[in-house]
């Protein structure tokens, strides 16, 4: 709707109404004040003239007076009317607002609907895309597999080839899936666990260029990363400053690290019953409530299962190599 529109038509009929009104009482005001003083005074001459005999008076002289009391009667109650009627032009203002107001909320409703329809496409996507990089890579393993012509660095090759592409995705859709922006300073990388130096190391990482990289290794149980892999369940943390769990002293990491989300990456194994975990997927940002349960949850989770399906082959290919 056109507000300048609607506001024209009002200004319009307020400006129509309030000229009524004015000739109306101009007209009432030299009624009330010329002509039916001067009337009556014409009236009460004439009736003067035939005090002694009122039976000479004209019949047409009451017809007369009936007219002017009808007048008086009918500028009188028009008057009253005038005076106790209600502009409705504010009214249909409010209404106008009102209706402007919807319009902005549909709208409102219209562009989140966009964006959730948009994360869901992309989330599909990435999943989609994923798939088929597992499927292609798998399907290269189990025909070198069959070649027995594998060596530790190409199967460290397919590895670190596989999570980079993994990460790519999530690197290039990175502002729809999670809502980054320039002020968050992304931050994306996989750990992995190593069994020789009992603790978890940078597989692969891609971040923000304001960000300095340390590529820490993290023992099980320290950091988001080590609380990950001990407790093997998805951490996120809304704002780290305000944390009891964790407990940060550098200033470049309270910066850098505000919020984060931990992605544990399990395998099942037919010697335990609980679920191994090998490794961790981990997303900050500088900026707090970065991650949300809701849109985050099941898709990292569903990517972290297709990174454990594949660390899997990859772990059984080197235990027949190594047998």
């Amino acid at each position: 709707m056109d507000t300048q529109k609607i506001e024209s038509i009002l200004k319009k009929n307020r400006h129509i109404n309030a000229r009524f009104a004015s000739h109306f009482i101009s007209a009432f005001n030299v009624w009330n004040t010329l002509l039916a003083p001067v009337l009556i005074g014409l009236g009460v001459s004439y009736l003067f003239q035939y005090k002694d005999d009122v039976t000479k008076i004209d019949n047409l002289f009451f017809l007369l007076c009936l007219m002017l009391i009808a007048i008086h009667l009918v500028f009188a109650l028009a008057f009253n009317y005038l005076d106790k009627r209600s502009d409705t032009s504010t009214e249909l203002a409010e209404v106008s607002n009102s209706y402007n107001n919807l319009i902005c909320d549909i709208d409102t409703i219209k562009e989140r609907m966009r964006i959730s329809n948009e994360l869901n496409a992309t989330q599909k996507l990435v999943i989609y895309l994923s798939t088929l990089k597992l499927n292609s890579h798998i399907r290269d393993l189990m025909e070198k597999k069959k070649d027995d012509s594998f060596t530790s660095e190409q199967l460290d090759d397919f590895f670190d080839d596989f999570i980079e592409t993994i990460l790519s995705y999530l690197l290039k859709h990175r502002e729809t899936l999670f809502g980054y922006e320039s002020k968050s300073r992304y931050n994306i990388a996989f750990y992995i666990y190593n069994v020789e130096q009992d603790q978890l190391v940078v597989s692969s990482r891609h971040c923000d260029d304001r960000i300095d990289r340390k590529d820490r290794a993290w023992k099980s149980g320290f950091g988001h990363v080590g609380l990950t892999y001990l407790h093997k369940e998805l951490k996120i943390c809304p704002n780290i400053n305000n944390s009891t769990e964790l407990k940060i002293t550098n200033s470049s990491d309270k910066i850098n690290y505000c919020s984060f989300i931990s992605v544990p990456i399990l395998t099942y194994s037919e010697d335990n019953t609980e679920n191994d975990c090998l490794g961790v997927l981990v997303l900050t940002s500088a900026l707090p409530e970065q991650f949300s349960l809701t849109r985050d949850k099941d898709f990292l989770q569903n990517i972290s299962s297709l990174i454990a399906i594949y660390i899997d082959v990859i772990f059984n290919i080197y235990k027949e190599m190594n047998k």
